[in-house]
């Protein structure tokens, strides 16, 4: 069965400086949409 994962995050750049989250590693803020629990709109919020 193939499973379709919807991820979305921005990317936000001010004085030349790249917004990250730092757990482990570096990443970019972001997140996942969980199928059937929430609509696109209310993930992005």
């Amino acid at each position: 069965m193939k499973k379709t994962i919807i991820a979305s995050g921005p990317v936000i750049i001010e004085n030349g400086k790249l917004l990250v989250n730092k757990d482990n590693f570096y990443k970019l803020p972001g997140g996942t949409v969980e199928e059937g629990i929430e609509e696109m709109e209310e993930a992005c919020c």
